[in-house]
């Protein structure tokens, strides 16, 4: 589970295994271990990761799935274009999550909003008037 919540964060902050381990001082291959699952960090590398990507360890360690077995991660749902509707199958999900993970959920969404913003105005720079 957190090698998924890594990738997850990863792709929202666009950013590779190469550049996440040198901010933090790791070889690619330790990150790549981490993504696999094959190893986890130490609890120092763990509060840095936290610290990075501004979450809690609490949320990078918890066994449970905030998308409720969904299988989707903000890069799929961006790629695809999917829209971010609130339709009736995001609110169940919704309904079922513990009261921190609804935060952490529209926590993530506003961020997520900003970014889309972001790349809005960035396209929209570029685009010939």
């Amino acid at each position: 589970m957190f090698g998924k919540k890594l990738r997850v964060l990863m792709a929202y902050e666009d950013i590779k295994q190469r550049e996440l381990a040198e901010i933090l001082g790791i070889s690619q291959v330790t990150v790549s271990e981490w993504l696999k699952e094959k190893k986890m960090p130490s609890l120092n590398k763990m509060k840095k990761l936290a610290d990075y990507f501004d979450t809690s360890i609490d949320l990078l360690m918890d066994n449970k799935d905030p998308k409720q077995g969904s299988g989707k991660t903000i890069k799929d749902l961006t790629e695809n274009n999917l829209s971010l509707d609130l339709d009736e199958e995001l609110f169940k999900a919704l309904e079922s999550l513990p009261a921190e993970f609804k935060q952490d959920l529209l926590d993530v969404a506003e961020k997520l909003n900003e970014k889309v913003k972001t790349i809005e105005r960035k396209i929209s720079k570029r685009r010939p008037k």
